[in-house]
Protein backbone atom coordinates (compact mmCIF):
# COMPACT_ATOMS: atom_id res chain seq x y z
CA UNK A 1 0.00 0.00 0.00
CA UNK A 2 1.61 3.22 -1.28
CA UNK A 3 -0.03 6.58 -0.43
CA UNK A 4 2.26 8.88 0.19
CA UNK A 5 -0.32 11.92 -0.53
CA UNK A 6 -3.07 10.59 1.77
CA UNK A 7 -4.06 11.42 5.16
CA UNK A 8 -5.36 8.94 7.63
CA UNK A 9 -6.99 10.38 11.10
CA UNK A 10 -7.52 7.70 13.95
CA UNK A 11 -9.86 9.33 16.58
CA UNK A 12 -9.42 7.26 19.79
CA UNK A 13 -6.66 6.39 22.02
CA UNK A 14 -7.27 3.14 22.83
CA UNK A 15 -6.09 -0.78 21.41
CA UNK A 16 -8.20 -0.31 18.39
CA UNK A 17 -6.64 3.52 18.00
CA UNK A 18 -3.12 2.38 18.09
CA UNK A 19 -3.62 -0.80 16.73
CA UNK A 20 -4.99 0.70 13.65
CA UNK A 21 -1.93 2.85 13.22
CA UNK A 22 0.24 -0.25 13.96
CA UNK A 23 -1.48 -1.63 11.12
CA UNK A 24 -1.23 0.64 8.48
CA UNK A 25 2.60 0.88 8.94
CA UNK A 26 2.73 -2.49 8.87
CA UNK A 27 0.83 -2.97 5.34
CA UNK A 28 3.37 -0.28 3.68
CA UNK A 29 0.91 2.69 4.35
CA UNK A 30 3.04 5.99 3.76
CA UNK A 31 0.84 8.84 4.27
CA UNK A 32 0.02 10.77 7.21
CA UNK A 33 -1.20 9.39 9.69
CA UNK A 34 -2.65 11.60 12.67
CA UNK A 35 -4.15 10.18 15.81
CA UNK A 36 -6.21 11.94 18.18
CA UNK A 37 -6.90 11.63 21.74
CA UNK A 38 -8.57 12.95 24.08
CA UNK A 39 -6.58 11.66 27.48
CA UNK A 40 -3.02 13.38 27.76
CA UNK A 41 -1.56 9.69 28.25
CA UNK A 42 -0.25 7.37 25.10
CA UNK A 43 -2.52 4.54 23.95
CA UNK A 44 -3.08 2.17 26.57
CA UNK A 45 -5.22 -1.35 26.98
CA UNK A 46 -8.09 -0.43 29.38
CA UNK A 47 -8.47 -4.06 30.80
CA UNK A 48 -5.63 -4.35 32.45
CA UNK A 49 -7.28 -1.19 34.73
CA UNK A 50 -9.42 -2.94 37.10
CA UNK A 51 -7.34 -6.02 37.27
CA UNK A 52 -3.21 -6.11 38.34
CA UNK A 53 -2.52 -2.41 37.81
CA UNK A 54 -5.44 -1.62 40.07
CA UNK A 55 -3.72 -4.31 42.57
CA UNK A 56 -0.32 -2.71 42.27
CA UNK A 57 1.41 -6.08 40.58
CA UNK A 58 1.32 -4.32 37.18
CA UNK A 59 3.36 -1.17 36.40
CA UNK A 60 2.24 1.87 34.80
CA UNK A 61 4.49 1.48 31.27
CA UNK A 62 2.62 -1.97 30.85
CA UNK A 63 -0.18 -0.72 29.94
CA UNK A 64 0.56 1.20 27.13
CA UNK A 65 0.24 -0.34 23.68
CA UNK A 66 3.66 1.20 22.48
CA UNK A 67 6.29 2.91 24.05
CA UNK A 68 6.04 6.90 23.21
CA UNK A 69 9.05 6.48 21.04
CA UNK A 70 7.37 3.89 18.61
CA UNK A 71 5.38 6.99 17.69
CA UNK A 72 7.79 8.70 16.54
CA UNK A 73 9.83 6.25 14.83
CA UNK A 74 6.79 5.07 12.54
CA UNK A 75 5.76 8.87 12.07
CA UNK A 76 2.74 8.71 13.66
CA UNK A 77 1.12 12.28 14.56
CA UNK A 78 0.04 12.18 18.06
CA UNK A 79 -2.34 14.63 19.39
CA UNK A 80 -2.92 13.89 23.29
CA UNK A 81 -5.25 15.70 25.18
CA UNK A 82 -7.30 17.05 21.94
CA UNK A 83 -11.33 16.75 22.12
CA UNK A 84 -12.48 16.69 18.11
CA UNK A 85 -15.61 18.61 18.36
CA UNK A 86 -16.80 18.72 15.08
CA UNK A 87 -16.69 16.39 11.58
CA UNK A 88 -17.53 17.79 8.12
CA UNK A 89 -17.88 14.87 6.18
CA UNK A 90 -18.68 16.05 3.01
CA UNK A 91 -15.21 18.42 3.16
CA UNK A 92 -13.73 15.79 4.74
CA UNK A 93 -12.23 17.66 7.61
CA UNK A 94 -11.50 16.91 11.84
CA UNK A 95 -11.87 19.83 14.18
CA UNK A 96 -10.05 19.28 17.30
CA UNK A 97 -8.15 21.15 20.23
CA UNK A 98 -8.84 24.26 22.20
CA UNK A 99 -7.40 25.99 18.93
CA UNK A 100 -9.98 24.63 16.56
CA UNK A 101 -7.34 22.85 14.58
CA UNK A 102 -8.97 22.01 11.63
CA UNK A 103 -7.06 18.89 9.33
CA UNK A 104 -8.41 17.13 6.06
CA UNK A 105 -8.64 13.46 6.13
CA UNK A 106 -8.71 11.17 2.86
CA UNK A 107 -9.98 8.52 5.85
CA UNK A 108 -11.23 8.17 9.03
CA UNK A 109 -11.40 5.52 11.55
CA UNK A 110 -13.76 6.03 14.50
CA UNK A 111 -12.24 4.13 17.66
CA UNK A 112 -13.44 5.92 20.64
CA UNK A 113 -15.09 2.80 22.58
CA UNK A 114 -17.63 3.39 25.15
CA UNK A 115 -17.90 5.00 28.26
CA UNK A 116 -19.72 3.33 31.40
CA UNK A 117 -23.61 4.02 32.50
CA UNK A 118 -23.50 6.70 34.52
CA UNK A 119 -26.14 6.42 37.78
CA UNK A 120 -28.94 8.63 36.82
CA UNK A 121 -29.33 9.50 40.57
CA UNK A 122 -28.44 12.41 42.90
CA UNK A 123 -24.92 12.63 44.50
CA UNK A 124 -22.91 11.23 41.77
CA UNK A 125 -20.68 14.31 41.37
CA UNK A 126 -19.56 14.36 44.89
CA UNK A 127 -16.37 13.71 46.19
CA UNK A 128 -15.87 9.66 46.87
CA UNK A 129 -18.05 8.63 44.26
CA UNK A 130 -15.60 6.99 41.52
CA UNK A 131 -16.12 5.48 38.32
CA UNK A 132 -13.55 3.23 35.96
CA UNK A 133 -12.75 3.74 32.64
CA UNK A 134 -9.66 5.80 32.05
CA UNK A 135 -6.22 5.39 33.23
CA UNK A 136 -6.00 8.52 35.49
CA UNK A 137 -9.58 6.44 37.38
CA UNK A 138 -7.42 3.74 37.72
CA UNK A 139 -4.77 5.72 39.36
CA UNK A 140 -6.88 7.21 41.79
CA UNK A 141 -9.11 4.28 42.39
CA UNK A 142 -6.10 2.79 43.36
CA UNK A 143 -4.91 5.30 46.18
CA UNK A 144 -8.24 5.07 47.50
CA UNK A 145 -8.77 1.45 47.86
CA UNK A 146 -5.18 1.63 49.48
CA UNK A 147 -6.50 4.07 51.69
CA UNK A 148 -9.68 2.26 52.36
CA UNK A 149 -7.39 -0.91 53.03
CA UNK A 150 -5.23 0.74 56.07
CA UNK A 151 -8.23 2.81 57.23
CA UNK A 152 -10.61 -0.28 57.78
CA UNK A 153 -12.80 1.51 54.89
CA UNK A 154 -15.95 0.55 53.03
CA UNK A 155 -16.24 0.59 49.53
CA UNK A 156 -19.83 0.64 47.79
CA UNK A 157 -19.76 -1.03 44.18
CA UNK A 158 -23.09 -0.99 42.02
CA UNK A 159 -23.25 -3.64 39.31
CA UNK A 160 -21.64 -7.09 39.42
CA UNK A 161 -20.26 -6.90 35.70
CA UNK A 162 -16.74 -7.82 35.08
CA UNK A 163 -15.05 -4.74 36.17
CA UNK A 164 -17.24 -4.82 39.40
CA UNK A 165 -16.47 -8.07 40.35
CA UNK A 166 -13.04 -7.49 39.46
CA UNK A 167 -12.81 -3.98 41.47
CA UNK A 168 -14.09 -6.08 44.15
CA UNK A 169 -11.64 -8.41 44.50
CA UNK A 170 -8.87 -6.08 44.07
CA UNK A 171 -10.37 -4.06 47.52
CA UNK A 172 -10.65 -7.25 49.57
CA UNK A 173 -7.33 -7.81 48.98
CA UNK A 174 -6.06 -4.56 49.85
CA UNK A 175 -8.26 -5.05 52.87
CA UNK A 176 -11.53 -2.97 52.36
CA UNK A 177 -15.22 -3.87 53.15
CA UNK A 178 -16.99 -4.37 50.14
CA UNK A 179 -21.21 -3.98 49.31
CA UNK A 180 -21.68 -4.98 46.09
CA UNK A 181 -25.27 -3.69 44.88
CA UNK A 182 -26.73 -5.63 41.50
CA UNK A 183 -30.13 -5.21 40.33
CA UNK A 184 -30.15 -8.63 39.17
CA UNK A 185 -30.36 -11.96 41.10
CA UNK A 186 -26.83 -13.11 40.41
CA UNK A 187 -23.99 -11.41 39.00
CA UNK A 188 -22.65 -11.70 34.93
CA UNK A 189 -26.30 -13.03 34.82
CA UNK A 190 -27.02 -11.26 31.10
CA UNK A 191 -23.88 -12.72 30.73
CA UNK A 192 -23.52 -15.93 32.10
CA UNK A 193 -26.49 -17.51 33.52
CA UNK A 194 -27.70 -17.92 36.69
CA UNK A 195 -26.06 -20.77 37.52
CA UNK A 196 -22.47 -19.80 36.81
CA UNK A 197 -23.37 -16.31 37.68
CA UNK A 198 -24.48 -17.84 41.35
CA UNK A 199 -20.90 -19.52 41.12
CA UNK A 200 -18.88 -16.03 41.12
CA UNK A 201 -21.16 -14.69 43.85
CA UNK A 202 -19.97 -17.88 46.00
CA UNK A 203 -16.66 -17.04 45.36
CA UNK A 204 -16.52 -13.50 46.41
CA UNK A 205 -18.76 -14.12 49.07
CA UNK A 206 -16.26 -16.38 50.58
CA UNK A 207 -13.34 -13.84 50.18
CA UNK A 208 -15.77 -11.61 51.64
CA UNK A 209 -17.71 -9.54 49.53
CA UNK A 210 -21.46 -8.84 50.46
CA UNK A 211 -24.12 -9.02 48.07
CA UNK A 212 -26.98 -6.85 47.75
CA UNK A 213 -29.44 -8.28 44.81
CA UNK A 214 -32.48 -7.15 42.81
CA UNK A 215 -31.72 -3.63 44.28
CA UNK A 216 -30.44 -0.40 42.60
CA UNK A 217 -29.08 2.95 44.43
CA UNK A 218 -31.61 5.48 44.69
CA UNK A 219 -29.49 8.67 45.88
CA UNK A 220 -26.26 9.18 47.49
CA UNK A 221 -25.60 11.79 49.92
CA UNK A 222 -22.62 13.80 51.16
CA UNK A 223 -20.88 16.09 50.33
CA UNK A 224 -17.76 17.20 48.45
CA UNK A 225 -15.51 18.19 51.87
CA UNK A 226 -12.08 17.71 50.30
CA UNK A 227 -12.50 20.33 47.48
CA UNK A 228 -11.68 23.75 49.27
CA UNK A 229 -9.05 22.00 51.33
CA UNK A 230 -7.55 20.87 48.21
CA UNK A 231 -7.81 24.41 46.88
CA UNK A 232 -6.01 25.47 49.78
CA UNK A 233 -3.20 23.20 49.31
CA UNK A 234 -2.71 24.18 45.88
CA UNK A 235 -2.63 27.42 47.31
CA UNK A 236 -0.38 26.43 50.02
CA UNK A 237 2.28 24.85 47.60
CA UNK A 238 2.60 27.96 45.86
CA UNK A 239 3.06 30.28 48.30
CA UNK A 240 5.93 27.70 49.45
CA UNK A 241 7.15 28.10 45.69
CA UNK A 242 6.57 31.25 45.10
CA UNK A 243 8.58 32.34 48.54
CA UNK A 244 11.58 30.01 47.89
CA UNK A 245 12.05 31.48 44.45
CA UNK A 246 12.03 35.03 46.32
CA UNK A 247 15.00 33.78 49.18
CA UNK A 248 16.91 32.13 45.77
CA UNK A 249 16.93 36.19 44.31
CA UNK A 250 17.79 37.09 47.55
CA UNK A 251 20.15 35.12 49.12
CA UNK A 252 22.13 34.17 46.54
CA UNK A 253 21.85 37.49 44.28
CA UNK A 254 20.78 35.21 41.26
CA UNK A 255 18.70 36.41 38.42
CA UNK A 256 14.92 36.19 38.62
CA UNK A 257 14.97 34.05 35.20
CA UNK A 258 17.55 31.72 36.49
CA UNK A 259 16.35 31.33 40.09
CA UNK A 260 12.84 30.33 39.08
CA UNK A 261 13.61 28.01 35.79
CA UNK A 262 15.96 26.10 38.50
CA UNK A 263 13.89 25.87 41.20
CA UNK A 264 10.87 24.45 38.63
CA UNK A 265 13.26 21.21 37.90
CA UNK A 266 14.05 21.19 41.56
CA UNK A 267 9.89 21.17 42.13
CA UNK A 268 9.33 19.03 39.26
CA UNK A 269 11.94 16.30 40.45
CA UNK A 270 10.49 16.11 44.02
CA UNK A 271 7.11 16.01 41.95
CA UNK A 272 8.26 12.89 40.36
CA UNK A 273 9.85 11.22 42.71
CA UNK A 274 6.87 11.65 45.64
CA UNK A 275 3.98 10.87 42.80
CA UNK A 276 5.86 8.14 40.24
CA UNK A 277 4.33 9.40 37.79
CA UNK A 278 0.33 8.77 39.68
CA UNK A 279 -2.12 10.86 37.85
CA UNK A 280 -5.07 11.54 40.07
CA UNK A 281 -8.54 12.76 38.68
CA UNK A 282 -10.26 15.72 40.13
CA UNK A 283 -14.02 14.85 41.60
CA UNK A 284 -16.62 15.13 39.01
CA UNK A 285 -18.13 17.89 41.04
CA UNK A 286 -15.00 19.78 40.80
CA UNK A 287 -14.52 18.93 37.00
CA UNK A 288 -17.91 19.80 36.44
CA UNK A 289 -17.01 23.45 37.78
CA UNK A 290 -14.11 24.25 35.93
CA UNK A 291 -16.00 23.74 32.72
CA UNK A 292 -19.29 25.36 33.54
CA UNK A 293 -20.53 27.75 30.42
CA UNK A 294 -23.56 29.92 30.83
CA UNK A 295 -24.99 31.11 27.56
CA UNK A 296 -21.76 29.34 25.62
CA UNK A 297 -19.56 31.18 28.00
CA UNK A 298 -17.33 29.52 30.32
CA UNK A 299 -16.96 30.66 33.70
CA UNK A 300 -13.93 30.18 34.15
CA UNK A 301 -12.83 32.94 31.29
CA UNK A 302 -15.50 35.25 33.23
CA UNK A 303 -13.49 34.94 36.39
CA UNK A 304 -9.82 35.13 34.72
CA UNK A 305 -11.41 38.55 33.54
CA UNK A 306 -13.21 39.59 36.75
CA UNK A 307 -9.49 38.66 38.69
CA UNK A 308 -7.47 41.20 35.72
CA UNK A 309 -10.11 43.72 36.67
CA UNK A 310 -9.36 43.40 40.15
CA UNK A 311 -5.56 43.72 40.10
CA UNK A 312 -5.42 46.80 37.80
CA UNK A 313 -7.43 48.55 40.18
CA UNK A 314 -5.02 47.00 43.15
CA UNK A 315 -1.63 47.66 40.60
CA UNK A 316 -3.05 51.23 39.98
CA UNK A 317 -4.66 52.44 42.69
CA UNK A 318 -2.69 50.80 46.15
CA UNK A 319 0.16 51.79 48.10
CA UNK A 320 1.20 48.03 47.30
CA UNK A 321 0.53 48.42 44.02
CA UNK A 322 2.09 51.52 43.08
CA UNK A 323 5.03 49.99 45.44
CA UNK A 324 5.81 47.28 43.00
CA UNK A 325 5.91 49.40 39.66
CA UNK A 326 7.96 51.23 40.97
CA UNK A 327 10.43 48.88 42.43
CA UNK A 328 10.46 47.51 38.55
CA UNK A 329 11.05 50.70 37.31
CA UNK A 330 14.22 51.19 39.66
CA UNK A 331 14.64 49.62 43.47
CA UNK A 332 17.34 52.11 44.45
CA UNK A 333 15.29 54.87 43.26
CA UNK A 334 11.85 53.27 45.25
CA UNK A 335 14.22 52.99 48.07
CA UNK A 336 14.98 56.21 48.27
CA UNK A 337 11.42 57.33 48.11
CA UNK A 338 10.48 54.88 50.93
CA UNK A 339 9.91 52.07 49.10
CA UNK A 340 9.97 49.12 51.25
CA UNK A 341 11.99 46.86 48.00
CA UNK A 342 12.66 43.63 49.51
CA UNK A 343 8.96 43.14 51.45
CA UNK A 344 7.25 44.02 48.40
CA UNK A 345 9.22 42.00 46.00
CA UNK A 346 8.56 39.40 49.02
CA UNK A 347 4.87 39.98 48.53
CA UNK A 348 4.80 39.95 44.97
CA UNK A 349 6.61 36.36 44.31
CA UNK A 350 4.40 34.96 47.04
CA UNK A 351 1.64 36.23 45.09
CA UNK A 352 2.76 34.96 41.65
CA UNK A 353 3.23 31.32 43.26
CA UNK A 354 -0.13 31.67 45.22
CA UNK A 355 -2.10 32.22 41.75
CA UNK A 356 0.33 29.78 39.84
CA UNK A 357 -0.73 26.93 42.85
CA UNK A 358 -4.59 28.33 42.42
CA UNK A 359 -4.34 28.25 38.35
CA UNK A 360 -2.36 24.55 38.47
CA UNK A 361 -5.71 23.24 40.30
CA UNK A 362 -8.17 24.64 38.21
CA UNK A 363 -6.24 23.56 35.00
CA UNK A 364 -6.07 19.82 36.34
CA UNK A 365 -10.01 20.16 36.97
CA UNK A 366 -10.31 21.27 33.66
CA UNK A 367 -7.68 18.63 32.14
CA UNK A 368 -9.50 15.68 34.52
CA UNK A 369 -6.58 15.57 36.18
CA UNK A 370 -3.13 16.80 37.02
CA UNK A 371 0.66 15.87 35.58
CA UNK A 372 4.40 17.62 35.24
CA UNK A 373 3.71 18.68 31.87
CA UNK A 374 0.37 19.90 31.62
CA UNK A 375 1.31 23.21 31.72
CA UNK A 376 4.00 23.28 28.65
CA UNK A 377 1.77 24.37 26.27
CA UNK A 378 0.78 27.74 27.82
CA UNK A 379 4.35 28.81 28.34
CA UNK A 380 5.47 30.23 24.95
CA UNK A 381 1.84 31.77 25.02
CA UNK A 382 1.69 33.52 28.31
CA UNK A 383 4.89 35.40 27.66
CA UNK A 384 3.34 36.42 24.57
CA UNK A 385 0.43 37.56 26.16
CA UNK A 386 2.06 39.40 28.60
CA UNK A 387 4.79 41.28 26.29
CA UNK A 388 2.03 41.65 23.26
CA UNK A 389 -0.56 42.96 26.12
CA UNK A 390 1.49 45.96 27.28
CA UNK A 391 3.30 44.82 29.98
CA UNK A 392 7.30 45.78 30.31
CA UNK A 393 9.87 42.54 30.52
CA UNK A 394 11.99 45.00 31.95
CA UNK A 395 9.26 45.95 34.92
CA UNK A 396 7.61 49.38 36.03
CA UNK A 397 4.68 49.00 33.67
CA UNK A 398 1.96 46.75 33.41
CA UNK A 399 -1.02 46.72 31.43
CA UNK A 400 -3.92 44.09 32.43
CA UNK A 401 -6.59 45.15 30.12
CA UNK A 402 -4.15 44.73 27.56
CA UNK A 403 -3.49 41.13 28.22
CA UNK A 404 -7.22 40.21 26.90
CA UNK A 405 -6.42 42.53 23.94
CA UNK A 406 -3.56 40.05 23.43
CA UNK A 407 -5.29 37.20 24.75
CA UNK A 408 -7.92 37.44 21.57
CA UNK A 409 -5.50 38.95 19.14
CA UNK A 410 -3.81 35.11 19.03
CA UNK A 411 -6.38 33.47 18.92
CA UNK A 412 -7.62 35.10 16.26
CA UNK A 413 -4.06 34.37 14.45
CA UNK A 414 -4.32 30.76 15.69
CA UNK A 415 -7.65 30.56 14.09
CA UNK A 416 -6.28 31.93 11.08
CA UNK A 417 -3.53 30.10 10.96
CA UNK A 418 -5.63 27.11 11.08
CA UNK A 419 -7.99 28.09 8.80
CA UNK A 420 -5.05 28.61 6.34
CA UNK A 421 -4.45 24.72 7.34
CA UNK A 422 -0.52 25.71 9.01
CA UNK A 423 0.89 22.78 11.28
CA UNK A 424 1.85 23.60 15.09
CA UNK A 425 5.14 24.40 14.12
CA UNK A 426 4.80 27.25 12.36
CA UNK A 427 1.97 29.42 14.61
CA UNK A 428 5.07 28.18 17.33
CA UNK A 429 7.45 30.08 15.31
CA UNK A 430 5.27 33.19 14.64
CA UNK A 431 4.18 33.40 18.35
CA UNK A 432 8.35 33.85 18.76
CA UNK A 433 8.76 36.71 16.18
CA UNK A 434 5.91 38.41 17.43
CA UNK A 435 7.11 38.37 20.91
CA UNK A 436 10.82 38.91 19.59
CA UNK A 437 9.52 42.24 17.02
CA UNK A 438 7.09 43.66 20.46
CA UNK A 439 10.40 43.38 22.70
CA UNK A 440 12.65 45.10 19.91
CA UNK A 441 9.94 47.51 19.55
CA UNK A 442 9.66 48.30 23.04
CA UNK A 443 13.59 48.71 23.47
CA UNK A 444 13.66 51.22 20.54
CA UNK A 445 10.97 53.37 22.49
CA UNK A 446 13.22 53.33 25.54
CA UNK A 447 16.34 54.79 23.63
CA UNK A 448 14.71 57.86 21.77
Amino acid sequence: MVDADQTFVIVGGGLAGAKAAETLRAEGFTGRVILICDERDHPYERPPLSKGYLLGKEERDSVFVHEPAWYARNDIELHLGETVDAIDREAKTVRFGEDGTLVRYDKLLLATGAEPRRLDIPGTDLAGVHHLRRLAHAERLKGVLASLGRDNGHLVIAGAGWIGLEVAAAAREYGAEVTVVHRDQTPLNSVLGPELGQLFADLHRDHGVRFHFGATLTEITGQDGMVLPGLAAALACGLVVGIANWALIRGFAMPPIIATLSSSLVFQSVAIAYGRGLRISPPDGFAAFTTWQVAGVPMMAVAGFVLAAIMAVVLQRTIYGRSVLAVGQNPRAAHLAGVKVERTRFLTYALSGGFAGLAGALMAGYFGGASLDMGKDYLLNSIAVVVIGGTSVAGGRANLPGLWGASLFLFLLVTMLNALGTGTGLRLVLTGLIIIAVIVAAGGEKTR
